[in-house]
Parts: C-alpha cells; sequence; structure tokens
C-alpha cells in the first residue's frame, strides 16, 4: 500500500506536505507553491494512491456518505434522488440509498446507517412515528436527519418542499379566471399531507373570489395505485350528480382517473368539463387531453435538500432547522378552457 511518506520521499517533501496538499489544507498559515503542489499530485498519481476513507472515517467519526430512506419507484421519487445525488456529488458526498418497498425495513436501515458512520440522513414521506424512530436513533446520536418532498415540520429536522398551498391556490386562479365558479376538488382518502395543504390553496382562491364552496363538490376515492371499479363508480356517481363545471385534483393520477371517467360517460374535455391535476408527473403531457397541472420542483427539492443537509454537517453546530418551500408553476394544457356562457 503506497503511504503517504512514499509520496513525500518521492517528491522530495515532507509527509506534512503531502497530507495538506492531499486533504486540501492550508493549515498554520504555510503556503505551498502551485509547483509543490502539481509535483505531490503527480507523484500520488504515479505511485497509484488512494486515501484510505475507513481510515479517515475512524478519525472523524463519520464517512462521506448521505443515507437515503424513502420508496424509490415512482418517477417524481426517482427525479427527487436524482436531485439529491446531484446535490451530494457537488459537495464532495455519495449517497447511499435504503428502499423501503424493496426489502428493506427502517429498523435495519437504522442500523446500518449507524454501523457505516454515514454522516447524515435525508427521507421521503415518512410517517410521524418513523420520523420519532429517526430522532431516537440517530439524531440523538449526532447523525442529523432532513426530510424532502413530503414530511412533517418539527423542532430537530430540516424540511425541503414544494409550496403546495399557494400550488393549490394556483390551480383554481387559473379555474376561476377561465370563468369557473361550481369548482369540485377531488383527494384520495386519508390524512395526506400534501392532499392538505393543496386543499388549503383551493379554499383560500374560492374565499378569495368569494364563493363559498359546496361540501357535496368535494370527493374522496380510496388509495388504490391501479384504476378499479370502486374509484369508478365514485367518480361516475359524482360527475353525473354534482356536475361541476371544474374539477382541482391534489395528483396527477387522480386527474388521469378523473379524465377516464368523463371519457366513459360522454363528458367532453374541456368542453364541458375542466381538470387541473398536480406535479406535472411524466404522463402528465401526454395524456387525453393533455393535462394542465402544478409542477413541482422535484429535483431542485433534493439538491436543497442534499446542499442543506451537508450544511448542518460541516457547520459548527447548533442549527436552526430548515423549512424552505420553493416555488411550484402552473403548466397550462389542453385539459382546461373557459367555460362557455
Amino acid at each position: 500500500m503506497v503511504t503517504m511518506k512514499d509520496i513525500g520521499i518521492a517528491a522530495g517533501v515532507s509527509r506534512q506536505t503531502v497530507s495538506q496538499v492531499l486533504n486540501g489544507l492550508r493549515e498554520g498559515g504555510v503556503h505551498i507553491s502551485p509547483v509543490t503542489r502539481e509535483r505531490v499530485m503527480e507523484k500520488a498519481r504515479h505511485l497509484g494512491y488512494h486515501r484510505n476513507e475507513l481510515a479517515r472515517a475512524v478519525k472523524r467519526g463519520r464517512t462521506d456518505v448521505i443515507a437515503f430512506i424513502g420508496g424509490g419507484y415512482t418517477s417524481f421519487e426517482m427525479r427527487t434522488i436524482a436531485g439529491i445525488n446531484a446535490g451530494l456529488k457537488e459537495c464532495g458526498f455519495t449517497l447511499k440509498m435504503f428502499l423501503l418497498n424493496a426489502g428493506h425495513s427502517l429498523d435495519d436501515a437504522i442500523r446500518q446507517c449507524r454501523e457505516q458512520m454515514v454522516a447524515g440522513v435525508i427521507c421521503m414521506s415518512q410517517q410521524l412515528n418513523a420520523l420519532e424512530q429517526l430522532h431516537r436513533s440517530l439524531v440523538q446520536s449526532g447523525i442529523p436527519v432532513m426530510q424532502v418532498d413530503e414530511g412533517v415540520q418539527c423542532d430537530w429536522c430540516g424540511l425541503v418542499r414544494s409550496d403546495d398551498v399557494a400550488g393549490g391556490r394556483m390551480a383554481v386562479e387559473h379555474l376561476l379566471s377561465l370563468g369557473h365558479r361550481r369548482i369540485g376538488l377531488l383527494a384520495a382518502e386519508g390524512d395526506n399531507r400534501y392532499a392538505v395543504m393543496r386543499s388549503q390553496g383551493y379554499h383560500a382562491a374560492m374565499a378569495a373570489a368569494g364563493i363559498a364552496p359546496d361540501p357535496a363538490l368535494k370527493v374522496t376515492v380510496p388509495v388504490i395505485t391501479g384504476w378499479e371499479d370502486q374509484q369508478k363508480r365514485i367518480l361516475s356517481g359524482y360527475l353525473i350528480e354534482q356536475r361541476p363545471t371544474a374539477v382541482f385534483c391534489v395528483a396527477d393520477p387522480l386527474a388521469v382517473k378523473l379524465l377516464l371517467t368523463a371519457n366513459l360517460l360522454g363528458i367532453k374535455v374541456p368542453d364541458d368539463l375542466s381538470v387541473v391535476g398536480y406535479a406535472d408527473l411524466d404522463f402528465a403531457s401526454f395524456s387525453i387531453p393533455p393535462l394542465t397541472t402544478v409542477a413541482q420542483p422535484f429535483e431542485e427539492e433534493g439538491r436543497n435538500a442534499a446542499a442543506s443537509l451537508v450544511n448542518i454537517i460541516n457547520g459548527p453546530g447548533p442549527h436552526t432547522p430548515v423549512n424552505l418551500q420553493l416555488p411550484v408553476k402552473l403548466i397550462v394544457r389542453d385539459s382546461t378552457a373557459m367555460l362557455e356562457k
């Protein structure tokens, strides 16, 4: 194994100088000329030197590895992970993934994070009990945790997400500008945090327009990944009985299911019904018709979560938890149109 001492002998400098060059340090005000630095780097390359990351980790008490704990199979999760990876690469860190829907349990992920001395953890879509477990097992042991995209604001953990309240309001304001007043709200059953915030945006836009939403215009469907008879029955009954002229759907998959239902009933979109989704997932641009939606900046969420976590790791601490909401953007396509009088 090539050592720093070997490099120093080959370059004609001390081991301390080699250490400073290879670690990018300028300790004690010692100036090392560019020529010397290049000679040391050239000898290191020539001798095949590789830094002993394990030894560095033991000395510092951590590696330069960030763990991701979450799902990872959907397109928006992969876009978020891509942003995390790019952000960590820019900061000199690497990413290790624990996908909980691919055989990893949370207990197993936490155990490996501790054993492998990760520098920090970025988690996605974790429930409150899981966050409390991460707090007890990691944060209190000195491993910081950052949430991304969907999370719970708390006093010990940062959160980077899109501004879903503003996004919901933006979607409904678009429908209002087209002359719609009988605007429905479509959500999935359960207490999804993103749905709650987007629904708040819906109500804020309606209130600002002086419209009291009809409770009957809100509809929820079971959380089903596919397209099943139960959802068809609920949405068909809703469109036939309530006859909204427009519907804001809190997620793109729900919007596409509404488009399918309208098609089955002979309701023309956007002539008879305008539909707005949320997220701008891959399929939104080639649904029939192409879906008007609110685009979330998934990659930027990942990058910002990575950079914020690295700042915590490298900073002197203590830190105020990050609570960053990134702006969203309305993408207008063919599923919305002016209401015919």
